[in-house]
């Protein structure tokens, strides 16, 4: 039961709590102790359930625990505060070790770049050369090196130059369907076989052209070299 004047926890079977409050006519009487003492010196906590209990208890009232020593809970101990000095300090610590890694990390960034400065681009091979030529066809744009011809981009841009492309590719046996549709040829020369793609006006690969066919592109390329360039 719990004592109205003092607060203390004391057992169901106690006639006077230690304050000397008397539970059976309610009236103050002796206390069994110095009635100066704190509670929390009068008290103990279970170490099983924590249920508050009278110092002088041999048992918790609570789960029946045995009490081997008072138990009164100890006090905890004040968080010192941090001195202002060495907040102080840590700032300035901090602050060093922050210009040390950003000096280094400059320090990197500018060896890489005086490391890596771009020159500008020339080519292993002084002899290759591209060149631009217009004829009833489109634009030819042809790459070339040492003298030999390495690629070239056919563009039929207005609609008589569309209309004598096609003519010419029914004229290579390209299918009807193809040849109405094309717009562009790529012709790649070298390696183990040339090549020729047939290209639409979005640039979709819509064929290709036979060997005869890319014979008969590099000798219409080779004649268009000798007329007009640009």
């Amino acid at each position: 039961m719990k004592c109205p004047t003092c607060k203390l926890i004391n057992p169901d079977t106690a006639l006077r709590c230690d304050c000397g409050y008397n539970f059976q006519n309610g009236r103050m009487e002796q206390p069994y102790q110095d009635a100066k003492t704190p509670v929390a010196a009068r008290i103990t906590f279970c170490a099983r359930c924590k249920a508050q209990n009278n110092a002088s208890a041999e048992f918790c009232q609570s789960c029946g625990a045995q009490f081997l020593a008072t138990t009164a809970e100890p006090a905890r101990p004040a968080n010192k505060p941090v001195s202002t000095a060495a907040v102080i300090f840590i700032g300035i610590f901090g602050c060093l070790i922050f210009s040390w890694i950003s000096s280094l990390f400059q320090g990197n960034k500018t060896t890489q770049t005086a490391g890596t400065t771009p020159t500008p681009y020339t080519s292993k091979d002084s002899s290759d050369y591209e060149k631009v030529v217009y004829n009833e066809l489109g634009k030819m744009t042809i790459k070339g090196r040492s003298g030999e011809l390495t690629s070239v981009r056919l563009d039929a841009t207005s609609q008589d130059q569309k209309e004598s492309l096609r003519a010419m590719l029914l004229y290579l046996e390209v299918s009807d369907l193809t040849a109405q549709r094309a717009c562009s040829l790529t012709l790649s020369f070298g390696g183990w076989k040339d090549r020729g793609e047939i290209h639409n006006c979005s640039g979709d690969r819509i064929g290709n052209l036979n060997s005869d066919a890319v014979g008969f592109m590099r000798d219409k390329v080779s004649a268009a070299l000798q007329g007009k360039s640009k």
